[in-house]
């Protein structure tokens, strides 16, 4: 490769120290190297540049790892026994709160026979019983409002009242009769204030639509005219009693306890039963008794008693 001087010009040698004309010392020049030659050109076209294939293939999803936050589920027969001995917990709570506030407990199962309005029988208006599902129970006050004075539960062969206001728990064995719409309950105790015998009627039930058959004695030694059978499902209510001359009469059950007020029958919520009888008071001689079934207007019969 030939250099020349920066000086001068002069042609040096490649390995001349100095010009040989001017002198000038060559290893304070930069020597500029010759450019490469250029790169020529193919013939052949140009290939054209491929785009990068994207693939088609989904990605792979990761699982998701399910954190706890350091809490530990278990598993088997320990987590059943946990939730078991929640369950009756809870249980034994609503069950403590519930006689706490005087109510009943919502796990009493409530015996569908006795659900409703009963009416117990007295000389005057009926007095009303109820028998809620929710095994509360339910009597007419003095101005005759409903009141909650209480709960009721069932056996085989108990009825239980527990009175709130006196706190006390009274017990009766039970009788359904008439196709379930007669209710007899005799106190299992002795010795308290309360009813030894009790017999409800199921409100709202309608007597017979027949006229019943009906079979009476006689008794003129008592007074009595007696009945000694009777279809089911009569009511006294249904019964119209007409006498000749004009007497005064009572409505008796089989254990001559009245069942209304003198000359009265309408008020009478029981059934007739073998047993009740009229009792005639008064005038004295011969009296016919006649019996009309209301909802029949039939004619049941008539009997002549001598008082």
């Amino acid at each position: 490769m030939t250099n020349n001087c920066l000086v001068c010009g002069s042609e040096l040698r490649e390995d001349a120290k100095f010009c040989p004309v001017c002198g000038r010392k060559l290893e304070q020049q930069t020597v500029s190297p010759t450019p490469p030659p250029p790169t020529p050109v193919s013939s052949q076209p140009q290939q054209k540049k491929q785009k990068p294939k994207v693939s088609t293939t989904p990605a792979t999803t990761q699982p998701v790892t399910k954190q706890n936050h350091g809490i530990k589920y278990g598993t088997g027969k320990k987590a059943i026994v946990g939730i078991s001995l929640t369950v009756v917990a809870v249980v034994i709570v609503i069950f403590f709160v519930a006689n706490l506030l005087g109510g009943t407990s919502p796990f009493v199962s409530a015996d569908s026979r006795f659900v409703g309005e009963w009416e117990e029988n007295t000389l005057g208006n009926p007095i009303i019983w109820n028998f809620k599902s929710d095994s509360t129970l339910e009597n007419p006050s003095s101005d005759g409002e409903m009141n909650n004075v209480g709960t009721w539960n069932v056996d085989v062969t108990s009825l239980c009242l527990f009175y709130r206001q006196y706190n006390q728990t009274v017990c009766y064995t039970y009788q359904f009769s008439n196709n379930g719409n007669i209710l007899t309950l005799e106190r299992t105790a002795v010795g308290d204030s309360y009813p030894a015998n009790i017999l409800l009627t199921k409100k709202g039930q309608p007597g017979s639509a027949q006229t019943p058959y009906i079979q009476c004695n006689v008794d003129s030694d008592t007074n009595r005219i007696i009945i000694t059978q009777i279809d089911e499902n009569v009511k006294w209510k249904d019964i119209l009693v007409i006498t000749n001359p004009a007497a005064t009469w009572q409505i008796q059950d089989a254990n001559n306890q009245a069942l209304a007020k003198i000359g009265i029958i309408a008020t009478i919520t029981t059934y007739v039963g073998a047993g009740d009888n009229i009792l005639l008071l008064a005038p004295s001689g011969a009296i016919t008794v006649s019996l009309t079934y209301l909802p029949t207007s039939a004619s049941l019969g008539e009997w002549t008693i001598n008082v």
